[in-house]
């Protein structure tokens, strides 16, 4: 049971600030077909080797949506909507975004066209290859939403002197390692109310008989069964020396090929490699707990999204303390809750912990930002009502939906209704926190793979080649470019 240690000072607005980020991945799927695309990654959405906001996983039909760090989960949203208005904006007629993070089906010229796709990008090939020979196609291209977080200075340095670090670096590991702990420990919590991966449309090629005969479940992707490393590398979240040590020992020994290949539940980052990572420190921290959310058309909703705010605050100002045993009760809970026919209620002591959770977040939420309070208010009351109402979660939710095991049929009508929203927004709608006068522009940034951003004054601040500019009125970017 988690041990629990009350911050030395009181919540105040600073501990609810920080930078958010998204990362959302997706197969592109030919509805006339009913097959992954076989279309290339739309070049209208630049090059993948220098595009920040528009990526493809393992895949060439596997899509990776990348927001910039924002300065609140609202902006990160808003900009992922963006994204995801241009993705649907370059798909083809017969093409949707496929909602859920299992694959559809797929057939031997599929695994093959799988295999073949590191061709495209010669720049990746070899690391691409390597996975495919270790985990196989199938693990690779499920799909999934990561989230990204980095403290301001004023936090780092409020952490630093509560908790005594006379070292700033070593405050700034310290804290979000406390974060990596937090979302561990509830990892379960976030399976239950979020994981939407109930059964697979491959299961005899992905999944042992003794787990297809419990479907549906909660989270396949979730599971040890789903998106994970091998059962022989083990990372502890016990402690970060113990981590660092952990993730060293697993490369050393070639468990891993190198930290980018640790797909834990969280990781620390920072630095392009392992020993940079620890001579620098991290600078923020990865989620990698959601399944893509097919409720949400941007595939990850707000409630989910702000119930991570309120899990980082509750972690910054009350300051669990959480021991190995702990973690590792955590861990046992998750896979248990990962692999539960959706309508199974929680566990009596996680019920009792989802209870303790839901009243800190709900006290928290009194002290937040008065922006920020209905959005974590919603959260919070998601949570509440859902704790005892499994039917209620995403994994209850497509309950109803299911032809006797599979999902296609559902994942193909809403694709198209997401398709449909998209296309029948107006610009406003797609960029909801831009200036009208600037949407043009804006588009273009993001085709461009300029990092961009509205200012507190509401002009334009595009970098371009480590140069910031500001703008007061709309240029073309292009040729703006060519002469700067």
């Amino acid at each position: 049971m988690m041990q629990r240690q009350r911050g030395t000072s009181s919540s105040n607005p600073n501990w609810f600030a920080g930078k958010f980020g998204l990362e959302v991945e997706a197969q592109r799927y030919d509805l006339k077909q009913q097959r992954l695309s076989r279309y290339p990654h739309p070049t209208n959405l630049g090059d993948r080797r220098t595009q920040p906001y528009f990526q493809s996983d393992f895949t060439e039909s596997m899509e990776e949506l990348v927001t910039t760090p924002q300065p609140s989960t609202k902006a990160a949203l808003s900009q992922l909507h963006t994204l995801q208005s241009l993705l649907q904006q370059s798909l083809r007629s017969d093409e949707i975004m496929w909602p859920l993070s299992m694959p559809p089906a797929v057939t031997d010229r599929d695994l093959e066209l799988v295999k073949s796709s590191a061709k495209r990008r010669p720049w990746y090939a070899d690391y691409l290859n390597y996975l495919l020979e270790k985990y196989g196609s199938l693990q690779q291209i499920i799909a999934g939403v990561h989230i990204n977080y980095s403290p301001t200075a004023a936090i780092i340095s409020a952490f630093q002197q509560q908790g005594s670090y006379a070292d700033r670096q070593a405050a700034q590991t310290a804290l979000l390692f406390s974060l990596a702990q937090q979302l561990v420990g509830y990892r379960w919590l976030i399976t239950y109310l979020f994981g939407a991966t109930p059964v697979s449309e491959n299961a005899n090629r992905q999944f042992p008989s003794k787990i297809i005969q419990q479907f549906p479940v909660r989270s396949l992707r979730s599971s040890s069964y789903g998106y994970a490393n091998r059962s022989e590398v083990q990372i502890s979240y016990a402690s970060p020396t113990i981590f660092f040590r952990d993730l060293q020992a697993a490369v050393a020994t070639q468990k891993l090929a190198s930290v980018s290949e640790f797909y834990g539940p969280v990781r620390l980052k920072g630095g392009d490699s392992l020993t940079k990572l620890q001579a620098t420190g991290p600078q923020y921290v990865e989620f990698r707990l959601f399944d893509d959310d097919p409720f949400s058309n941007n595939g990850i909703s707000a409630e989910a999204l702000n119930l991570v705010h309120l899990l980082i605050v509750d972690a910054l100002v009350n300051r669990p303390v959480w021991t190995a045993a702990d973690l590792q009760a955590a861990m046992q809970a998750n896979e248990s809750v990962a692999l539960a026919h959706p309508e199974t209620p929680l566990a009596p002591e996680l019920y009792q912990q989802a209870l303790q959770l839901e009243h800190r977040l709900s006290g928290l939420i009194t002290r937040a930002p008065v922006v920020l309070r209905s959005s974590l208010a919603a959260s919070q009351k998601f949570l509440a009502q859902t704790i005892a109402h499994p039917n209620q979660t995403r994994a209850g939710q497509l309950l109803p939906f299911l032809r006797g095991q599979s999902l296609t049929h559902y994942a193909q009508v809403r694709g198209c209704q997401i398709k449909t929203s998209y296309a029948n927004q107006t610009a406003d709608q797609a960029m909801p926190e831009i200036p009208t006068k600037f949407h043009g522009m804006y588009l273009q940034a993001l085709q461009l793979g300029f990092p961009v951003m509205v200012t507190v004054d509401q002009h334009l601040k595009v970098t371009i080649n480590g140069r910031q500019h500001y703008f007061t009125k709309p240029v073309n970017l292009t040729n703006w470019a060519e002469v700067n």
